[in-house]
């Protein structure tokens, strides 16, 4: 599996405890790895859209954006809209909204409350941002006091782990990922939150989309568990969970089904097709140098002058 992140600790997590016939090739981004059939990718969303529009044209799943079609209304347990942000103008409302891009993330524009709407696509329209980009919008506060992550492959939750967790009274973060793992989750709260990832994906609705994927979901003393979002497992961070699960679930996200085929936010492929594209590498047989020793038998010169090993080459695909 191709790890591509300038994070190399994410590399060696994954390379500590590989399935049977799989190793790990790290690189930092700076040109496309040669992504053959039957190899597996792991990289930042923002770098697959500019490895596509340099000419990758690996596979890979992800669930649809439209999660208020996808996820039951019991299991939301919040009205969620999406649309494109061109549709967010007829939005008048002066009341404040928790806003976020649905198929992708930028540092300039967090998922987050606004004053209104309006306050959100101004934001984002200084960002430049695509007039046919997804957005999700929910008026409904959520107090979750504790987020898990869930990988999910084969339609079933394999693992999970504990991301965030906030103060009861201020509803402020308190405990973050990194420090997570030393804190055990509460007696039986990992297996709630596995246990209500399986009823989700139980639903004829959901299991196609989410079949293998991240499921977010929280915990709150006023409703429960709901699902706050899901995403691509080949992005997603893995947390403190099991390096087994992550490994299933990528691999399933590189095996798409024709119906979960991700494709670029038109956002994201505007971003992706200013920057200078990328080399892709490519292995690629070339004749040997070498020549046989003198006094070498028929049989050592046959086999010397036969050998064409493979050389690593690059070329440069412009869209």
């Amino acid at each position: 599996m191709h790890v591509v992140t300038h994070q190399r600790w994410i590399a060696d997590d994954f390379a500590a405890a590989p399935p049977d016939g799989w190793q790990v090739r790290h690189s930092n981004g700076l040109d496309v790895p040669a992504v053959g059939p039957g190899d597996a990718l792991w990289a930042p969303m923002a770098w697959v859209a500019r490895a596509y529009r340099s000419g990758m044209s690996h596979p890979l799943a992800a669930p649809t954006p439209l999660l208020a079609d996808l996820i039951a209304p019991h299991h939301l347990k919040r009205p969620l809209v999406t649309m494109t942000l061109r549709v967010t103008e007829r939005m008048t409302a002066k009341r404040p909204v928790f806003a976020k891009l649905a198929m992708m993330k930028h540092e300039g524009l967090p998922a987050q409350w606004y004053a209104d709407v309006g306050e959100f696509r101004c934001a984002a329209q200084k960002l430049g941002a695509s007039e046919s980009t997804m957005v999700s919008l929910c008026w409904d506060r959520m107090h979750w006091l504790a987020e898990y992550r869930l990988f999910v492959a084969g339609g079933h939750a394999v693992g999970a782990s504990r991301y965030l967790v906030r103060d009861p009274a201020t509803g402020e973060p308190t405990l973050w990922s990194e420090e997570l793992d030393q804190v055990p989750a509460p007696q039986g709260e990992l297996a709630e939150a596995i246990d209500f990832g399986e009823q989700v994906l139980v639903d004829p609705v959901a299991r196609p989309s989410l079949n293998a994927c991240t499921l977010d979901v929280g915990w709150s003393p006023d409703s429960g568990w709901s699902v706050i979002e899901v995403n691509p497992a080949w992005c997603s961070a893995v947390y403190g969970t099991s390096i087994d699960a992550a490994w299933r679930s990528v691999l399933d996200a590189n095996s798409p089904a024709p119906q979960s085929l991700w494709t670029p936010d038109p956002w994201l492929r505007k971003i992706a097709g200013r920057q200078t594209p990328l080399s892709i590498r490519t292995d690629e047989p070339v004749a040997c140098e070498a020549t046989p020793a003198r006094g070498a038998s028929p049989d050592e010169r046959r086999a010397v002058l036969a050998y064409a090993g493979p050389r690593l080459t690059r070329r440069t695909v412009s869209k």
